[in-house]
């Protein structure tokens, strides 16, 4: 028990000291697939933090051999969780819960888009343009004395002279 608890932590370091525990042949056996899986998941994403724990275990009684947690780094929560288990007729399946709340609070906020303010009389095919492209629009409602002002003040980040938008 106390090299089980003292394996949890940094994934290489984990796996250093289950290989040299004295474990019976299912514990190996788990150790050996745990093992596999980390290389699997480094293969494909070589940069992912990975920590292992043996003796991690929340009840979830129809885990099959390993379960998971996801964390990001910038949050203290757990982002979702999931583990291999039997499904139906006892075919192996693997499955895991995102947390949705703990992962938008975790995402980094998206920039806002470049916004276009549209003069009164703009031309529409060259706005409609922009819209294709990304670009959110802003049109005026009435003539004004000063579209570029108007732009600014409205938060835009372009103002459309003519077919070009122009960065305010």
């Amino acid at each position: 028990l106390e090299t089980l608890l003292s394996a949890a932590g940094p994934a290489d370091r984990a796996l250093l000291v289950l290989a040299g525990a004295a474990l019976p042949q299912a514990g190996r056996a788990l150790a050996e697939r745990a093992g596999a899986t980390i290389g699997a998941v480094r293969a494909r994403n070589p940069g992912l933090v990975l920590t292992l724990d043996p003796l991690e275990f929340r009840g979830w009684r129809y885990h099959r051999e390993l379960a998971f947690s996801i964390f990001a780094h910038n949050s203290g929560e757990e982002l979702g969780r999931g583990g291999r288990y039997l499904g139906p007729g006892d075919e192996p399946a693997t499955g895991l819960t995102l947390y949705p709340d703990a992962v938008l609070r975790a995402a980094a906020a998206a920039a806002p888009p470049a916004r276009c303010y549209l003069p009164w009389g703009h031309d529409r095919a060259a706005a409609a343009v922009l819209r294709g492209g990304g670009l959110a629009t802003v049109a005026a409602l009435a003539p004004d004395q000063d579209p570029p002002s108007e732009g600014r003040r409205l938060s835009c980040t372009h103002i459309l002279l003519g077919a070009q938008a122009i960065a305010l």
